[in-house]
């Protein structure tokens, strides 16, 4: 995965429609393996410019700003 909006495609191979923010965002928090992620991660610290991700920051990141989800999941 080289691009954020690929994210989608992690979950279910499926173009999304319809989509609550908050519940999704909070399953994705419980997924330690999901922040451990070094694809996940390697995206998320392009999106956001940094130098180093954990995953308690990418939780951190994932927690306060949903700029990356509104990006990714684009309902049409």
């Amino acid at each position: 995965m080289s691009e954020l909006n690929q994210l989608r495609w992690i979950f279910d191979g499926k173009k999304v429609s319809s989509l609550e923010k908050k519940a999704f965002v909070e399953e994705l928090l419980k997924r330690q393996d999901f922040l451990e992620n070094k694809k996940i991660q390697g995206l998320f610290k392009n999106y956001y410019d940094l130098e180093e991700i954990t995953p308690s920051k990418l939780k951190k990141l994932l927690e306060n700003n949903d700029n990356w989800f509104n990006e990714i999941f684009k309902i049409n």
